[in-house]
This record gives structure tokens, sequence and C-alpha cells, in this order.
């Protein structure tokens, strides 16, 4: 079953590899650039970023429409370690706070109003992560809603909250559950292990009280931490790939998503920083294209992007 499995992952992928030597080596094309970020920083004495100056360059057809600066602020603190980055144009703030090991245990992400908007708690036990909540809530308004009135009445939605269980068998995550805010299970997954790789992953809907197999996911491994895989439905057809492919000078990850008839591809250089990105929606026929430049320390330098559209099919 294990081989027939990888089988069905080759056939499956040949199509896709086929797609890929379309644009296997990442180009930007800077005559139809419509964004570009350049970035410059201040550093405190021990490294750490102090301010990020930045300049965004707008563009149509080629043609400089205008300019956006910006400055954030970055402040630490060690006791606990927290790291808040203040966006002076808004007074928006993002806030991360991190335990003794440096894992990621809050993080926040406060509008100019002083409102969070977003919102992530990690429990960790034994150095695995037990449970995630999360919360994203956006503003509100009406089509008739006049703009003086937007400007003082902040009614929102909750777009997204959830909770993550996670249980672990000695050092293998054997099942995760996701909960709404009423701590109702609404998705249950369950992890299999051979010889200490993971293999497989089944996921489990719910429909009122019944459970149903929803999706099941194929694993194989790479040279990364992460190992590709091959999810199908449960009438047998393929509703996502993930496939990395290592070349003399790069990793690239490129990922389908069948229901949505979408795919990107991810550069990464040979320091594995993330130097382009492809994403392309087959329905609305356009492909996005980001590209990422990096200083000697590794800090983010200069980002831009621009769309296109596409005429051929996948």
């Amino acid at each position: 079953m294990r081989l027939l499995i990888i089988l069905i992952f080759v056939f499956t992928l040949v199509g896709c590899v086929e797609q890929l030597d379309k644009i296997e080596k990442f180009k930007f094309d800077a005559s139809q650039i419509a964004r570009k970020e350049v970035h410059s920083y201040e550093f405190f004495k021990d490294g750490r970023i102090k301010a990020d100056n930045s300049i965004a360059y707008f563009y149509k057809e080629g043609i400089q429409i205008f300019i956006l600066d910006s400055r954030l602020i970055y402040h630490y603190y060690d006791n606990p370690k927290v790291q808040i980055i203040s966006d002076l144009n808004d007074s928006s703030k993002s806030i991360k706070v991190y335990n003794e090991l440096d894992s990621l245990i809050a993080n926040y992400n406060i509008n100019s109003f002083g409102d969070t908007t977003f919102l992530e708690k990690i429990n960790y036990e034994n150095g695995k992560e037990k449970s995630r909540i999360s919360r994203i809530i956006s503003l509100r308004f009406t089509d008739d809603m006049d703009s003086q009135i937007k400007d003082k009445i902040r009614t929102y939605d909750t777009l997204n909250y959830y909770k993550t269980e996670r249980l672990y068998y000695g050092e293998f995550l054997k099942k995760s559950f996701i909960m709404d805010k009423n701590n109702k299970v609404t998705e249950e997954r369950h992890h299999f292990y051979k010889e200490n790789e993971k293999i497989k992953e089944i996921t489990y809907s719910f429909l009122g009280n019944a459970r149903y197999v929803s999706e099941t996911t194929y694993y194989t491994p790479n040279q990364t931490k992460e190992p590709d895989y091959l999810t199908i439905g449960t009438d047998g057809d393929t509703l996502a790939i993930q496939k990395t492919i290592f070349q003399s000078d790069m990793k690239i990850l490129t990922h389908y998503l069948v229901k949505y008839n979408s795919q990107y591809f991810l550069y990464y250089n040979k320091k594995n920083q993330l130097i382009g990105s492809v994403d392309i929606n087959w329905i609305d026929k356009t492909k996005r294209v980001y590209s990422y430049k990096y200083d000697e320390k590794g800090n983010l330098l200069e980002e831009a992007d621009y769309t296109e559209r596409i005429n051929n099919e996948p």
C-alpha cells in the first residue's frame, strides 16, 4: 500500500513538473513592477534592529505615480522577552512574547484605536506545542454608512476563532483537535509514523455529532524538516500536492491547491532565504510575482511585486 501511494504521488506530479519547467528559474520582470519597498535600518549596539525606515514606490504601466514613507520603531524587553514594533504612520503595534527557550508564546496586532485585531496564544508542554488559540477580528460596515460615521463607530465581526489541542505519544504528535469558541470540536486529525517518519494523516470533519473522514494526506521525506505530501478526498480525488525540488543553487517549494485551481512556487537561495515567489490563480488567469533582497545580516532590504495576466492552461 505504501509503495502504491508513492507511485500515485510520482505520477500525479508529472503534470506539475511539466508546469514547473515553464518557470523553473525565478524571473522578475522589472518593467512590470507595481510596487517596490526599500528598507533602511538603524541598529542597537548589540545588533538588534532599532528602526526600519522604508520608502514604498508605486507604479502604473512603468511610471511612478506616488511614494509612501514609513518608520517602524523596535522595543525589546528581556523579562519576559518581548518585542514591540510600533508603526509611526498609524500608531498601530505588533507585539511578540517569547519564553525562556525563545519559543513564541503570544502574538498580538493592535490597531490605531487600541483594538486587538489579531491574537494568538501558544502553550507548551515538555518543549512541545500543546495548544494554540487564534482570533482575528475585522471592522464591519454597512454599504450605506456615511464615511464620517465610519471614523467614529467601530463594530467588529469575528472572522476567525479557533483553538487547537495536541496529544503526543512520546516524541510524536498522535492527534490534534480544532475547536470553536464554544470548545466544540470541528476537526480532528490522526497522525501516523513509520520508523520515526511521518507517513500519513487522516482528517475527520463533523456534521452535527457525526464524524466522517474528509481527507487523507500521504507524506514522503525530502531533505528538509517538512516532508512533501499528497492529499486526497473521500472519492480519491486529489486535493493538494506539495513537492520540494532541489537544485545546485536553490530550493523550490511547489504547492498545488486543486480545490481553488491555484498554485504557488517559493524560491530559496543557499542561505535558505526566500528570494522570490509566484502565485498563480487559474480561475482569474493572473500571476502575482514577488521578489526579495537582503543585506549581509539577512535583513530584508528590498521587496517588489507585480501582477500579470496569463492565457495558457495548467
